[in-house]
């Protein structure tokens, strides 16, 4: 019975050609993305980088098709070789010539940046789980079920060709992006690709085990195609408020986070002064801007979500918002219909409501990068660099920022070069073959002497919680914005 090692050698002999492509534009992808600091993009920087996951579909692709599974006419059947050592000499294959050159080239790129990859290794391995979800593992069970690269092609053709002409039709007459222009999992909302990639694994593999174990091709392909569907219609399933109830459970709330409450703010100058105040003007509607105060430890950092649900007696709900204008000042802003609003705006009236909050921490304070790269915990490294302009600017690289970074100047003003929101990420979720993100800051400077006397301060996310008040005795008619109400 051949072993495991005998059919591992025999793929890599003669799938060399493919293994050399694959490492060559690895080997100038790691190669240009530290040069991107200094320089403009190279024209043949774009070429590799589209490049680059072609060659790796195209040898994950081939190494399966080594031993085709649709037919009944190939040679390795009359071999005596089990369905385990294969499935175990084709992941070896792609552990070893794929992900592990993945993984050190990444680990190279931060090193290269002056980014201690050991400091950053759970981000590394976030990277290699979901390029193993949304490159690897997909290509792998395409190629079960074809019997070789021009079937992959010809499928692809006819199935990706009419989708992308009709997507692109639809968003024509919609006036919106639909799923080839802009994909459900590139939203913003953290948990969207890791369902995705948990879809996608969980259909891959099972394309992968039915093909391997009973070499159903009907059946294979029949379930890789419910689990590309399943794949494209799981992000529409995945809201910001299961996101932030995730984060909440992970986070867990102690007695620090258990006093933060809301509560109306009755201090002087709080009168009604919404944003875009023109916009607020809509016939048989009321604007009402209640003055609020959030309430929490002295060294902690709010960042609430701007909607939030507010109920009024006789089952009325509304989902409003709350903002800060101007900084350290907040609103709960409420749209109400005029009818209703007339029939209760003189009863005192005791509103209750949710509102997710995120509590950050102060973190380090450290100086700018004028002379030479600085490392910041939580994010990686920051340099000041040129631009495309001739105007230095503070750019930071980090493979998945763990916190907020701004710009502080000495007056006490910051610019934002990592936002909160970018921080509060639990889990890294890079679907490219790019190791690193880049952040610039919004002000460039004609000196490079400048950037010296400014610092670099972070804000660490530490928990979530969802804020359940009661605001008793409201009137509403005292905090109505009137039509009269100056413009802005």
């Amino acid at each position: 019975m051949p072993r495991l090692p005998a059919i591992f050698e025999k793929d890599a002999r003669h799938l060399w050609p493919q293994i050399a492509v694959f490492w060559s534009l690895l080997a100038a992808a790691a190669a240009l993305d530290p040069l991107y600091t200094h320089r403009r993009p190279l024209p043949a920087e774009g070429l590799v980088w589209t490049a680059l996951p072609l060659a790796c579909w195209v040898l994950v692709m081939a190494v399966i098709h080594e031993n085709r599974l649709p037919g009944d006419r190939q040679y390795w059947l009359t071999r005596p070789y089990t369905r385990g050592g294969l499935v175990a000499s084709k992941a070896l294959f792609v552990a070893i010539f794929v992900n592990l050159p993945l993984f050190l080239a990444h680990a190279a790129v931060m090193a290269a940046l002056g980014i201690p990859p050991w400091r950053h290794l759970p981000a590394l391995l976030w990277q290699q789980l979901f390029l193993t979800a949304f490159a690897i593992l997909p290509a792998a069970a395409i190629a079960t079920v074809t019997t070789g690269l021009k079937q992959v092609i010809l499928a692809a053709l006819a199935i990706v060709v009419p989708l992308f002409v009709a997507t692109t039709g639809v968003s024509f007459l919609m006036r919106r992006a639909l799923f080839f222009l802009n994909p459900g999992w590139s939203s913003g909302i953290w948990l969207k690709p890791v369902v995705t990639a948990a879809v996608l694994m969980a259909g891959a593999a099972a394309v992968i085990g039915l093909q391997y174990w009973r070499r159903a091709t009907g059946w294979s392909r029949a379930l890789a195609a419910a689990a590309a569907l399943c794949a494209l219609m799981a992000p529409g399933m995945v809201h910001k408020e299961q996101a932030f109830s995730l984060q909440t459970w992970l986070s867990g709330v102690g007695p620090r986070e258990s006093a933060i409450h809301l509560a109306v703010d009755g201090g002087p100058g709080r009168t009604p002064a919404p944003l875009y105040s023109r916009e607020r003007r809509v016939y048989g509607l009321a604007h009402v801007e209640i003055p609020v105060l959030l309430l929490a430890p002295p060294d902690a950092i709010l960042l609430p979500d701007t909607e939030t649900r507010v109920e009024a007696p006789g089952g009325r709900a509304f989902y409003t918002e709350v903002r800060e204008q101007p900084y350290g000042r907040w609103w709960l802003s409420m749209d109400l219909p005029g009818g209703y609003f007339d029939s209760v705006k003189s009863a005192p009236l005791d509103l209750e409501g949710s509102l997710d909050v995120t509590l950050f921490h102060r973190g380090v304070l450290l100086p700018a990068p004028a002379l030479g790269p600085v490392v910041v915990p939580g994010i990686g490294v920051c340099r000041s660099r040129l631009d495309f302009e001739g105007r230095w600017a503070v750019e930071c690289y980090s493979p998945a920022p763990h916190a907020a970074l701004a710009l502080q100047f000495p007056g006490g003003g910051r610019h934002w070069i990592v936002s909160r929101s970018t921080a509060d990420v639990p889990v890294p979720t890079p679907g490219e073959f790019e190791t690193i993100q880049r952040f610039s800051s919004p002000t460039t400077f004609a000196a490079r002497q400048d950037i010296a006397p400014l610092g670099l301060i972070t804000e660490l996310p530490v928990a979530h919680l969802r804020l359940h008040f009661r605001l008793p005795a409201i009137r509403l008619a005292d905090f109505v914005f009137h039509e009269d109400s100056r413009d802005r």
